[in-house]
């Protein structure tokens, strides 16, 4: 019987709850400078390079004009001085994330959707939300995270074991600890604090149907 598309961008390593994204192991994250913020745009490509490696991977040159893409939308829209300073903030992020989803779409012949299932959500159980990044990644599809606390970082969560969620990272971060992590709160003490309306999967359009653009 034929894998799903889903199948062939997912392996899962050993026995239990252990599961990676195939492109993390075929191919690198690119790295951001040191000196610029832009984890966000980077988190972007990073995200859509692992969820293409299987199927139509990004050549450097269209990742290239997929970067001059972001960065033209954040002149546009009068923000790219305050990213290369102080970050991509998490709407802008977002909408960086349905455009050039859109556009990798047009450059792949593939229809990428982006989705951010908790965009109206008052809140999250720490439960839900680990349960939701599992799923993603059982149905090979990345997800874009901000995690505040220590690290105030745009990421990729790429893959899950029992004990960490892994990360796809462009500055050389490889995964953290489950148990530091819970739902952005004003009362949360956690290390690593992921906000929920930053939540953002993409996957292709031969995922389930009750997958829903959100625009």
């Amino acid at each position: 019987m034929e894998n799903s598309a889903s199948d062939r961008r997912t392996v899962q390593h050993g026995v239990g709850r252990r599961k990676q994204l195939v492109g993390a192991a075929s191919i690198k994250p690119y790295r951001q400078g040191r000196l610029d913020g832009l984890c966000g745009l980077y988190a972007i490509i990073n995200a859509l390079r692992l969820l293409l490696a299987n199927v139509r991977p990004l050549t450097p040159s269209v990742s290239e004009d997929l970067f001059t893409h972001g960065v033209r939308m954040l002149e546009e829209n009068g923000r790219l001085a305050s990213s290369l300073y102080s970050g991509v903030r998490v709407l802008m992020c977002q909408r960086l994330a349905l455009e050039l989803a859109a556009e990798a779409g047009r450059m792949t012949g593939y229809e990428v959707l982006a989705w951010r299932p908790f965009q109206r959500c008052r809140e999250l159980p720490r439960t839900e939300l680990m349960e939701f990044l599992e799923t993603m990644i059982d149905q090979g599809s990345p997800v874009l995270v901000h995690l505040g606390g220590d690290y105030g970082h745009h990421t990729v969560v790429s893959g899950y074991t029992r004990t960490r969620l892994n990360l796809f990272d462009s500055v050389g971060h490889k995964w953290i600890r489950r148990g530091s992590c819970d739902v952005e709160s004003d009362s949360s003490t956690a290390r690593h604090q992921i906000y929920m309306r930053s939540l953002t999967a993409l996957g292709l359009a031969d995922e389930p149907a009750e997958k829903e653009f959100d625009d």
